[in-house]
């Protein structure tokens, strides 16, 4: 992506510039006791805030660490501060280590991604030459060093109220971006900070990898529509990327636009090459789509391409079995008795963790024992079950499937309950080893037996 021809931004100059000692950030000085510290050399363009009260201080992510983001807060404020991300990805969450205490929204994916942080690898197209203004990295940093260490954030709730003593910022869950995606609403001073939600730039809703979770179109068009109700307590959208403060009318803007994308009135723009927008997925470039003021980037498979199509179902993984395939260990199925009308509402992907792993169908009835899998003449198969559920874990991932639907009780499968390892017949508490390494991995799984009312409210 080659870098804007109209750097330095012009709407820098609406805002109050702060005269600090930085060679990276600038800052400008906002109503209502609020800092926008800001990285216009990147094309990430990416803005972190201070947000300070009577007591205490709030910042809203920590950008990018090209250089230390701790020295310029320094310079503002002394007192108390804890750090809140809008959602996890790298560019609001590299500058974490230098501070104490940081709070995220309450998503497996998303905590388990701060709890590894990044490597130098992963993070390499985003620091290589062209990404810069000028067209070169800043002399003092190192490229080949640059990482993001794991943290141990603190897991927050929408609704979750912050307060730093004359002013609460409330935890307001948007996903679609990403899972983890929240907005911070500040009742008081009329303002919301949007995250990556919206702002007047590139707007993401195709990633799918582990680096940057899976967005959802969907997600994020209902996410919209419930920041409808915010539009008359607000004056400002804070926004986290590019232009500072928004007027919060765009919110319906944004709204109207991602009803367009979805219904399929909307025109892609004619373009081959998105650039580095088109990062964050395995498969082909996203459509590209301009309005006034922002653009958006959307899988192909989201676009309606005609008025009133329909928008793609969300996917579900789900155990072969219950697709009617006889792949269970007697070689039988067990045909679920609800697939129509979850199949009317879900796109299935079937899969059997246990055929996966190299067993044959029929195969001998297998139980966890002491957290082994043996088969009732006592052969451990652990391996098997372990390496089946790895590759069903990779076509999840694939498939970018937050939810999967399994067959109850199974040895692979099971969720809450499977049998003791006595071939007995005694349920015990425990899950199979496919749920066990979903759940870890921050898949939904759901036993079959309650899937119809979870799925069909």
């Amino acid at each position: 992506m080659a870098w804007p021809n109209d750097y330095p931004r012009s709407y820098y100059s609406k805002y109050e510039k702060v005269d600090i000692r930085s060679e990276w950030y600038d800052v400008y000085k906002l109503p209502n006791n609020v800092y926008a510290i800001v990285e216009p050399k990147h094309f990430q363009e990416v803005n972190s805030f201070l947000v300070i009260g009577e007591e205490r201080a709030m910042m809203v992510d920590t950008g990018m660490d090209i250089e230390n983001i701790r020295d310029v807060v320094d310079q503002l404020y002394k007192g108390e501060i804890a750090v809140v991300h809008t959602h996890f990805h790298f560019d609001h969450i590299t500058g974490d280590k230098y501070f104490d205490k940081i709070y995220s929204f309450n998503e497996p994916h998303a905590l388990k991604m701060l709890r590894r942080g990044a490597t130098t690898e992963e993070l390499a197209y985003q620091v290589q030459d062209e990404a810069f203004a000028d067209g070169k990295t800043p002399s003092w940093f190192d490229r080949d060093s640059y990482h993001i260490p794991g943290i141990e954030p603190i897991p927050v709730e929408e609704g979750h109220i912050f307060d730093l003593g004359g002013r609460t910022l409330e935890v307001v869950h948007t996903p679609g971006h990403s899972d983890d995606g929240i907005m911070l609403f500040d009742e008081k001073n009329r303002m919301l900070f949007t995250g990556d939600t919206f702002y007047l730039a590139g707007i993401y809703t195709h990633f799918c990898s582990e680096f940057l979770g899976s967005s959802n179109f969907k997600m994020y068009l209902e996410s919209l529509e419930k920041l409808q109700a915010y539009i008359p307590k607000l004056d400002w959208l804070v926004c986290s990327h590019n232009d500072i403060l928004v007027e919060a009318g765009y919110l319906k803007t944004g709204y109207e636009a991602f009803k367009s994308i979805a219904d399929g009135t909307a025109v892609p723009d004619d373009v081959d090459d998105v650039g580095l927008h088109g990062h964050g997925q395995d498969s082909e470039l996203p459509l590209q789509f301009t309005f006034e003021g922002f653009t958006v980037y959307v899988n192909r498979k989201d676009y309606g391409k005609q008025k009133g199509k329909t928008m793609r179902k969300p996917k579900i993984l789900i155990s072969n079995c219950l697709l009617g395939i006889p792949c269970r260990y007697d070689g039988k199925s067990k045909l679920w008795e609800d697939l129509d009308a979850i199949e009317e509402k879900y796109e299935l992907i079937g899969v059997c963790p246990e055929e996966l792993g190299g067993l044959e169908t029929p195969r001998e009835k297998a139980e966890i024992y002491l957290g082994r899998v043996y088969t009732e003449d006592g052969f451990d198969v652990t391996y098997e079950y372990e390496y089946g559920a790895d590759i069903a874990l990779n076509i999840a991932k694939g498939h970018c499937v937050k939810c999967a639907v399994f067959k109850d009780r199974s040895p692979s499968c099971g969720c809450g309950q499977i049998y003791n390892g006595d071939f007995d017949g005694t349920l015990v508490e425990g899950d199979g080893v496919t749920t066990t390494l979903f759940k870890a991995n921050g898949i939904e799984v759901i036993p079959a037996s309650q899937a119809k009312e979870k799925l069909l409210k």
